[in-house]
């Protein structure tokens, strides 16, 4: 979700996450929209 978010700069995702920019094409790369991150991203409890 991390990379759909911020496709923009994977070099980055992929220090913060301690992995290669190869592993994040190989393993991560569009398996989810832009929209679908932003969804996810904004998942957040009820507030009361």
């Amino acid at each position: 979700m991390h990379l759909g978010l911020t496709w923009e700069d994977e070099g980055k995702v992929a220090a913060s996450l301690g992995n290669s920019p190869g592993i994040l094409h190989a393993h991560y790369r569009e398996l989810v929209t832009r929209a679908e991150a932003k969804k996810f991203w904004g998942i957040a409890p009820d507030k009361h």
